[in-house]
């Protein structure tokens, strides 16, 4: 089983990979969000353990629900994703 900081990396790249098909970088999305662009940063490389509500504000600003960002079968090449 995945150590739960692999867990963190594995949403941090969906997130990234969300944000990016959306034509956003960080900086839009932190303005968006409401949150600082380096706080984005951090939760994309897996740096940062994001609260519940920072994660409801980057969801709710990409317009995606809850199940979409803990999908993982898009990140199928990502190591330890078949642990999740």
């Amino acid at each position: 089983m995945a150590t739960a900081s692999n867990f963190i990396r594995l949403v941090g790249e969906h997130l990234r990979m969300i944000r990016e098909s959306k034509g956003m970088n960080q900086e839009d999305l932190a303005e968006k969000a409401g949150i600082a662009r380096a706080s984005i940063s951090e939760i994309e490389n897996g740096k940062g353990n994001a609260t519940l509500g920072t994660l409801e504000k980057v969801m709710d600003s990409l317009e995606v629900a809850p199940m979409e960002i803990f999908n993982f079968q898009n990140l199928s090449d990502t190591k330890d994703v078949t642990d999740k």
